[in-house]
């Protein structure tokens, strides 16, 4: 008589379902361009050529440049210090901005850059983040008044923050 019956085990992979994640990953080309992006330091957005969007190529040949907005100081710091950042995480990780969207409306809720610097787009706060493991509990580190934004969220995307922040700090602790 057996009391506790096993399951057997199967090598057979396991099949994932599409993700749910909602976000926009922009890779800005910030090499090669004759622009001075210091220029825009004082004003609201810094504008910057979009290469690619969510894997997709924006630049069709012969037209004219794909262009977005993106928040200041947080992209103006990043351009500046593309050229550090370059050798240590990769151009593409370098040049990549993750947009988070919000859950319910999809409106934009915040924006993570290289440098681990993050925008809140409804209060307009920005901030370093960073994430610390204590025993068993990991913490993401937010500015001040923004400890709520994240739950916006959804749970795929919450996680993909978390990775994005983590694979960021690694490189940039590692110079």
């Amino acid at each position: 008589m057996t009391i506790f019956n096993k399951k057997q085990e199967t090598s057979a992979q396991k099949v994932f379902k599409p993700t749910h994640k909602k976000k926009n990953t922009y890779i800005v080309q910030l090499t090669d361009m004759l622009v001075d992006f210091d220029a825009f330091s004082r004003c609201q957005n810094t504008i910057m050529h979009v290469a690619t969007l969510n894997g997709k190529a924006m630049q069709p040949e012969g037209d004219w440049l794909r262009c977005a907005e993106f928040p200041n100081p947080c992209a103006t710091i990043m351009t500046e210090n593309f050229r550090k950042y370059k050798p240590i995480m990769g151009e593409k990780l370098a040049s990549t901005i993750v947009e988070y969207l919000d859950k319910e409306t999809g409106e934009p809720v915040l924006s993570l850059f290289p440098q681990n610097q993050i925008h809140f787009h409804k209060t307009g706060i920005n901030g370093f983040v960073k994430i610390t493991q204590e025993q068993d509990n990991i913490c993401l580190w937010l500015p001040r008044g923004t400890e709520q934004e994240p739950m916006r969220l959804n749970h795929a995307s919450r996680q993909d923050l978390f990775h994005q922040v983590m694979l960021r700090q690694d490189k940039l602790l590692t110079r």
